[in-house]
């Protein structure tokens, strides 16, 4: 996916010191790449005498720039794309670590009979308007014979942008699974591509100051924490245990989720285990690729953010070291 997920679809950390314990407080919101802090917390995997993670729900786009602004989060999960929108809206993040990969979650609907290369001036609905998912959707337009100068972005949330696609707003929307298959569901809609062929970075975002401000004791165990549930995910989880757990974290209240779209949402997303997310992050191998093809773009629209180093961005030595160190001490 060019972008599995959005401020929208991220979830949220920030750290205070209390005594002797680092406290985390994490904030979750409808998304798949929840699903390791949900299951880190419900098993106990973050009880140590030094770490202390809390989870707080977040909302809407708004409120989570302005918890990072603001300070109020230290740091965030989500598309490591995202750390130029960051960026661009006055919170300059870094990125820590890569955690997994979206696969195709992202989704470009239309209305059955619409033909995309009659949209030049339309407008696209999309559920953030920033850069991974314009170099997303640009690359599905040249197939169609369109540039992304041909047509208008209006950014809205997942959840509306699937009503107002049924209103027959949107000829053409970029969104994602559950929002996706509502989409299609409900509003005679026809998904014609998806971000497999593009996969998405997804991982850990950080205020510029936190690697002086926590401990590597603290980090590790979080990390550790983090593994322990990815593993639990990949590997120990029975169907009936993860259901409830992926439905919890990647639904709204009330909204109609099946075990069908349980299914399609966890296989368009594949969550690093211990050695895949010591060799992504080793030397910021995995989160350097994932920026160039973004800062490419970036290039091909004349932005200033392409010109942000990818050594000022990606900063993984200090979580990778510590990572690897609580792993190594547990076994």
């Amino acid at each position: 996916m060019m972008i599995a997920r959005c401020l929208m679809t991220l979830c949220l950390v920030c750290i205070s010191v209390h005594g002797n314990a680092e406290t985390i407080r994490v904030g979750l919101i409808p998304w798949i790449g929840s699903l390791p802090v949900a299951v880190a917390s419900a098993h106990g995997y973050w009880k140590t005498p030094n770490l202390d993670v809390q989870i707080i729900k977040l909302t809407d786009n708004k409120s989570i720039l302005d918890a990072v602004k603001n300070r109020r989060v230290d740091l965030v999960v989500t598309n490591l794309g995202l750390v130029y929108a960051f960026r661009e809206r006055g919170a300059p993040l870094n990125i820590l670590a890569e955690t997994g990969l979206a696969i195709g979650s992202d989704k470009i609907i239309k209305r059955n009979g619409v033909r995309v290369a009659d949209l030049q001036g339309a407008t696209v609905g999309v559920y953030l308007k920033e850069y991974g998912v314009g170099a997303f959707l640009s690359r599905f337009l040249a197939t169609q014979g369109l540039k992304s100068t041909d047509i208008k972005l209006e950014e809205v949330s997942a959840e509306t942008l699937t009503r107002k696609f049924v209103e027959k707003k949107y000829p053409l929307i970029v969104t994602y699974d559950p929002y996706a298959q509502d989409a299609k569901r409900q509003g005679n809609g026809e998904e014609v591509a998806d971000s497999a062929s593009i996969p998405a970075s997804e991982g850990i975002l950080a205020q510029p100051d936190f690697e002086q401000r926590i401990s590597p004791v603290a980090l590790g165990q979080f990390y550790q924490g983090w593994l322990q549930a990815v593993n639990w995910i990949n590997h120990d989880a029975t169907w009936k245990a993860l259901f409830p757990v992926i439905r919890s974290v990647a639904s709204e209240p009330g909204q109609n989720f099946t075990e069908l779209d349980a299914i399609s949402i966890l296989n368009a997303y594949k969550f690093y285990g211990i050695h895949p997310f010591f060799l992504r992050n080793k030397a910021g191998a995995g989160p350097k690729s994932a920026i160039s093809t973004i800062r490419k773009y970036l290039i091909e629209i004349n932005s200033p953010l392409a010109s942000d180093s990818l050594e000022d961005l990606v900063h993984t030595d200090k979580s990778w070291q510590a990572a690897h160190a609580a792993v190594e001490n547990a076994q």
